[in-house]
């Protein structure tokens, strides 16, 4: 095959791939105005409530989040509602699993110190393995 062969199969490749992404956004549309209507509908909500401190939702079950409200805030700045966050056999799993992989950056082991001195306080003060790791969002 020649070098223009080569061209202009990427030439005609390219096309049909840029018309394919075009009918995309195409279908896409209703969506994103549907997506659009919701995000003014959880405004007018906030407004209506006078809600200024809405911090956002769930990263599992979506409720909304409220300052005050009981949560659990996860590294990434994610957050999770009371009934979806971790317990702490989940976050005292989750550090020796991170202590115990020899491939885990000093990061990931000082996370995973915190972790578990923050499961040690919690039973220490007569807290259970099974109790949610929440506190004040």
């Amino acid at each position: 095959m020649s070098a223009q062969e080569r061209i202009d199969e990427f030439r005609k490749a390219f096309r049909e791939l840029a018309e394919a992404e075009a009918q995309i956004i195409e279908a896409m549309k209703p969506f994103n105005a549907a997506l659009s209507a919701i995000h003014t509908a959880v405004e007018t909500l906030r407004e209506e409530a006078e809600l200024t401190g809405h911090l956002g939702s769930c990263l599992e079950c979506n409720d909304p989040l409220l300052p005050g409200d009981p949560g659990h805030v996860c590294r990434d700045g994610e957050w999770l509602c009371e009934q979806c966050a971790f317990t702490y056999a989940e976050l005292k799993g989750q550090a020796e699993t991170m202590l115990a992989d020899k491939d885990s950056s000093d990061e990931d082991r000082e996370h995973a110190g915190a972790m578990m001195a923050r499961v040690e306080r919690h039973l220490a003060d007569g807290g259970k393995l099974e109790d949610r790791a929440v506190g004040t969002l």
